[in-house]
């Protein structure tokens, strides 16, 4: 009988350290952002802003028509032509050849329409993925991130014309 015990006791702890070891790996659930135009995200913290040493991104607009996703600080990322966003692993990730190039959000040639994945590493290390679900006009402020934005700059770019693929909505998940 107490052979039996210890042998249910044993095959316990080794399923339990089997679970704890599944548990240390942090995966954030599926987030959604709006990166604002012109503005800096860190993605650990969720955060935009100005330029520091712990943001990933920049929604860099270069004029009306070309802006592009550039990572910084070390932070390396890659467009995945037809990527599979739920599919996408830590493993895949670790696979691809990740570059510190600029992604083109551009309307000519550019790579970030709706529906496209990008996998990235952050400054940090951190393993991720994001995929485009759609852009906001310069105009439009109906969307959480609009907050951000101060009054006197809103009434600034209502006096001029407005950029219909301005803002960048992705959903994303970050593996740590």
């Amino acid at each position: 009988m107490n052979r039996v015990v210890l042998v249910f006791i044993l095959g316990l702890a080794i399923g339990l350290s089997g679970c704890a070891k599944h548990e240390k790996r942090n995966v954030s659930p599926y987030t959604k952002t709006v990166l604002l135009g012109t503005w800096f995200w860190d993605v650990e913290s969720n955060k935009q802003g100005q330029q520091s040493d712990t943001v990933d991104f920049w929604w860099e607009h270069v004029s009306h028509a070309e802006r592009c996703l550039v990572p910084m600080n070390g932070a390396l990322a890659k467009v995945v032509p037809g990527g599979k966003f739920d599919k996408i692993t830590p493993a895949f990730i670790k696979g691809q050849d990740l570059s510190s190039g600029r992604i083109s959000g551009s309307d000519k040639d550019g790579l970030l329409t709706t529906g496209t994945v990008v996998v990235f590493r952050t400054a940090e290390g951190n393993l991720g993925k994001l995929q485009v679900e759609r852009y906001w006009a310069k105009h439009d402020f109906s969307f959480p991130e609009a907050k951000y934005l101060s009054r006197d700059w809103k009434r600034f770019v209502l006096q001029r014309p407005n950029t219909e693929m301005y803002h960048l909505q992705v959903r994303w998940q970050l593996f740590k």
